[in-house]
């Protein structure tokens, strides 16, 4: 009797063609340049990102070193701690990046010579290599993948298929956390995953992905009503309640079980054993978790709609350009099925975020280059941009792309310098870094920056000047 099989070569050949074929047909897509050049950029400049991403990796050790969820032995990593009734402390974080991560954290960092115990340090290529491999690469093919989702929209050979990937991969701040583990990056793959499979009908696998995206970061709750509210326009019945609590249903259960165990209770967050030192004034108006008030305050909604310290206008100006344009396509009815649930599902979700984050004490995001916790759903506004593009004008086409070299500049100085910015006016920090850099380490690694950008702008433009070439 055979207990092994080991399979022949021409079985293997006819299991490896299909693959082959496959991943030869992506790299024959227009766009696979810009997704080469965001894994290139995203493996050759990594940051560590300091304590937010190590209260994930002392979970990571604590998990796959101790089988504990308690970080109480790892505490030296990082002060992003919440401590329970119970006594013991435990990653202030959402869940979901850390479990998602364990596998491949303990293959790497324990079976690869990674330090272990209590007091040692997660080396940083380690780092780099967990966030690279659950975010970036998971993130450069979904991009891949939209224009086969949309292909109605996203013609090949058109503008707007450019302006959707540069903008996603480029072009927003969750895409600049796609190598480090703050767990944003992670978010805003699932949230946009769970919008693409909302708006294609597949109900079973937007409820795993919408659950993935609430257990790695709390605000994703959001968002629940507004698909909800797509879903039934869509369906006019309850059909769609069994796919997706069955595809739920996993997401839901590792939530139970990790609130339970660590807060004695699967409704309780972390949120409720803050660490203090991250806790508002005593006698202020922060009431809820003493971080937080469902009283908006206008002036840090203005701050990070267009203020110069982390605004949206001076760090990725397209998202509003293209929330005007969807505005205007609504009022002349010129906005297609996908194009109104996409934007009923962002446009809402960004006015609902901003609310909560100008009531949260730390509203600055601390250290960041940009709004990081409204980061979440700028990726879905390049996918409305890039399902809306061939409706509008040659005007307003115009403004989308100048609006995006904005934000593609601004992209280039983060590269250059850091992602951990002070509530300082962001475009003068980064200048200041770079031109005061004595080893012109900065000033080169945004000259390598463009240049890795501009290879696949200079095959696109030798490809549209071929004979017999359309472009739309």
């Amino acid at each position: 009797m055979r207990f092994l099989y080991f399979p022949t070569q021409g079985t293997m050949i006819k299991t490896i063609k299909p693959l082959v074929a496959f991943v030869k047909s992506l790299s024959h897509r227009p766009i696979f340049g810009w997704v080469i050049a965001f894994i290139v950029l995203n493996c050759i400049v990594t940051e560590d990102g300091g304590v937010n991403p190590n209260s994930r990796f002392a979970a990571l050790k604590a998990m796959t070193e101790q089988g504990t969820l308690a970080i109480d032995n790892y505490l030296n990593l990082s002060y992003d701690w919440a401590l329970a009734r119970s006594g013991h402390y435990y990653s202030n974080k959402a869940p979901g990046p850390a479990l998602l991560a364990a596998p491949i954290f303990a293959l790497v960092n324990i079976a690869h010579g990674g330090a272990i115990g209590p007091g040692t340090v997660v080396a940083s290529w380690v780092k780099a290599l967990v966030s690279i491999l659950l975010q970036a690469l998971p993130w450069a093919l979904l991009v891949l993948w939209l224009p086969s989702l949309f292909p109605g929209r996203f013609s090949l050979g058109g503008h707007a298929v450019h302006f959707m990937a540069l903008a996603m991969l480029f072009g927003n701040t969750a895409a600049i956390f796609m190598n480090t583990f703050f767990g944003h990056a992670m978010t805003a793959f699932f949230l946009c995953l769970a919008t693409i499979c909302c708006c294609k009908k597949r109900y079973g696998l937007f409820g795993l992905s919408f659950g993935w995206a609430l257990l790695s970061e709390y605000s994703v709750a959001l968002f629940l009503p507004l698909f909800v509210v797509v879903i039934v326009n869509q369906t006019r019945n309850s059909k769609w309640i069994r796919p997706v609590i069955t595809g739920a249903l996993f997401p839901a259960v590792l939530w139970i079980w990790y609130h339970w165990v660590c807060f004695g209770n699967p409704f309780v967050t972390a949120l409720r054993y803050e660490n203090p030192l991250f806790l508002g004034p005593p006698q202020g108006r922060y009431t809820l978790f003493g971080m937080l008030t469902l009283q908006p305050n206008v002036k840090i909604i203005g701050e990070l709609l267009f203020g110069a310290n982390r605004g949206i206008l001076v760090t990725q100006p397209w998202i509003l350009v293209v929330t005007i344009a969807t505005g205007y396509l609504a009022i002349i009815k010129k906005l297609r099925q996908d194009a109104k649930e996409v934007a009923a599902i962002c446009i809402p979700g960004l006015l609902l975020l901003l609310w909560v984050n100008s009531g949260f004490y730390g509203w600055d995001a601390g250290g960041s280059a940009g709004p990081r916790y409204l980061a979440m759903v700028f990726p879905v506004f390049a996918l409305l941009g890039g399902l809306i593009y061939d409706d509008l004008g040659k005007l307003s086409r115009w403004l989308l792309w100048l609006a995006l070299l904005v934000a593609l500049a601004f992209r280039g100085s983060v590269f250059a310098t850091t992602i951990l910015v002070n509530r300082v006016p962001l475009w003068q920090f980064q200048w200041h870094a770079i031109l005061a850099d004595k080893t012109h380490w900065a000033f080169a690694k945004l000259a390598a920056y463009y240049l890795i950008l501009s290879l696949p702008l200079i095959k696109i433009y030798l490809d549209d000047r071929k004979p017999g070439r359309i472009l739309s």
